[in-house]
């Protein structure tokens, strides 16, 4: 039996937002999924995709108000600003709607809690875009973890070098900021927004059921900056989960280093070693046994597996089906955001920076980045007195209330 269309409005479709037409144009959903009721975009007309939305005879509005004062629609997609994401939010969950806000969902505590009274007084739900959470790649996996197939967790680490030239925080009203000229809370930072799905897939995997994840009981950051930002452009944090494993964490991250890689991660477990790009570089997800035994889950950035998070909420609509990654399944990803925006940024010293026509790096960090990552070690915790990590400041650890 075919399913009804849903009634979706969709709230900017620049930039990350023209994504989601995307999907649609290039054949990965079906446009018979959804009925498109209105776009909500002040400059949508600069939009890769305006002359389509033009000879669909789709309705464009300023405001999201506006939408909601002519129209009504069973799924809001938010594909915005941070700072605009809470009273977005808000607005489509108060006029009826089931929300997919892309990630972050906010950067602060206080704004996911007033978020979570909405959804709980509207009745309707909110799914967040870590589109991870939602690909078959990372649901496999994670079903096989809950299995108990591959033992205890060990230590679950992720390292993403991905170089960024100024003009991605220049051209930007927000990026790398605190607040954006307006005066709006921002804390847009490589954590929080660039490399957040790597972060929140260690929570994510870690969770007791599909839609949970786990917050970890104890966390120790250095934050460094090259970039002439707000908050930094660099971010190392160690950490360890209270379960009965006491799993440890790593992650590694920097948009101030001179190479451009895939993410790599290593989870180590019981009975297993769980990697991407750390032996081959196919971008592929192995699961590799003692034995030598092979497990392929395949790859979590094919747009099919990315456009999962639209067809997740488009399914739940319809009937029922589970959100995996929900306002309640970031939780540890937005403590970390709000904890980490307490923390002093170290800015790297003058004479391990570079300047050329692209903007400021450090090359010092290709290679202290997988040193740091394959020892599992932070920078403060080398030889004071190498020079590959004379820059490193002592940190402090910090202890995670329990929500």
């Amino acid at each position: 039996m075919k399913k009804q269309k849903v009634k979706t409005v969709m709230v900017g479709v620049g930039g990350y937002g023209a994504s989601y037409l995307n999907y649609f144009e290039e054949g990965v959903l079906d446009w018979d999924m959804i009925s498109l009721e209105g776009i909500v975009d002040p400059y949508a007309e600069k939009s890769h995709y305006y002359d389509m939305l033009k000879s669909r005879k789709i309705p464009v509005f300023t405001e999201l108000s506006d939408f909601y004062r002519e129209k009504d629609a069973q799924l809001a997609i938010i594909s915005t600003p941070i700072y605009l994401h809470r009273s977005q939010c808000e607005t489509a969950l108060s006029n009826g709607s089931d929300v997919l806000c892309e990630k972050p969902l906010v950067c602060r505590l206080s704004d996911w809690e007033a978020i979570r009274q909405v959804e709980i007084s509207s009745g309707k739900r909110v799914g967040v875009g870590f589109q991870w959470s939602f690909s078959q790649t990372m649901l496999s996996l994670k079903k096989d973890i809950l299995s108990g197939i591959f033992g205890k967790p060990v230590r679950l680490k992720t390292l993403v070098c991905t170089t960024r030239e100024d003009n991605y925080y220049r051209d930007s009203s927000w990026k790398g900021r605190l607040y954006d000229k307006n005066g709006n809370y921002v804390n847009d930072s490589i954590m929080a927004n660039a490399t957040a799905h790597y972060l929140h897939n260690i929570f994510f995997l870690m969770g007791q059921s599909i839609e949970t994840s786990l917050l970890p009981e104890q966390i120790t950051p250095e934050l460094y900056r090259a970039k002439e930002i707000e908050t930094y452009d660099t971010c190392f944090l160690k950490g360890v989960f209270s379960n009965q494993a006491e799993t440890e964490f790593y992650y590694a991250v920097s948009h101030a280093c001179t190479i451009l890689k895939p993410p790599v991660f290593t989870y180590e477990f019981e009975n297993a070693v769980i990697g991407l790009n750390d032996i081959t570089n196919d971008s592929l997800v192995h699961a590799r046994f003692p034995d030598g035994t092979e497990k392929i889950y395949g790859s979590p950035f094919t747009m099919e597996e990315e456009s999962r998070k639209l067809k997740a909420m488009l399914d739940y609509i319809t009937d029922g089906s589970v959100i995996s990654c929900g306002a309640e399944t970031v939780y540890p990803h937005v403590y970390m955001c709000d904890a980490l925006s307490q923390i002093p940024v170290v800015n790297f010293p003058e004479d391990i920076k570079i300047k050329n026509s692209k903007g400021v790096f450090c090359p010092t960090l290709d290679s202290a980045l997988y040193s740091c990552y394959e020892k599992t070690l932070l920078p403060s915790e080398f030889d004071k007195f190498d020079p590959a990590f004379s820059w490193a400041a002592k940190p402090k650890s910090l202890k995670i209330a329990a929500k």
